[in-house]
């Protein structure tokens, strides 16, 4: 079963939706300044609202991060899509395979990121393998 719900983010700036796509991946910002081929420097300037965020960058977050561009620019977005249960219990399988596999135990708050981004993905239509999951937990150790 599907369950839609309404984002409301038409009030906020592209500098906060920005820092609101870093959070949901659980990357540091010089990590997510590094996926998007950013200065780290720069990226803060950014996110900070120091300067305005550039149209490349907002291209580049969507390609990398699948964002929907009405969203990142202007707030509005179609209403969500969140994944039916099952794909929650497929991350939650996914991330403890991986733990084991490397030894490691995420905090309860990254796992949140985590499952938030992952979800995110499946949401928007992507069939993520465990491999896929796998990489992407890579990136936040």
């Amino acid at each position: 079963m599907e369950h839609t719900c309404q984002n409301q983010h038409e009030n906020e700036t592209i500098a906060e939706r920005l820092l609101i796509v870093r959070r949901r991946t659980g990357l540091s910002q010089s990590d997510f300044a590094k996926s998007l081929d950013v200065i780290p420097r720069s990226y803060r300037n950014y996110e900070a609202a120091v300067r305005d965020v550039p149209l490349a960058l907002a291209i580049s977050v969507h390609r990398t991060f699948d964002v929907d561009l009405n969203w990142f620019l202007l707030g509005v977005a179609p209403p969500v899509t969140l994944p039916a249960p099952t794909v929650y219990e497929r991350i939650l399988l996914a991330m403890e395979t991986f733990q084991n596999a490397k030894e490691i135990e995420f905090s309860a708050e990254k796992k949140a990121k985590q499952i938030s981004f992952l979800a995110g993905q499946f949401a928007s239509g992507r069939e993520l393998t465990n491999d896929e999951i796998h990489e992407y937990l890579e990136t936040t150790v």
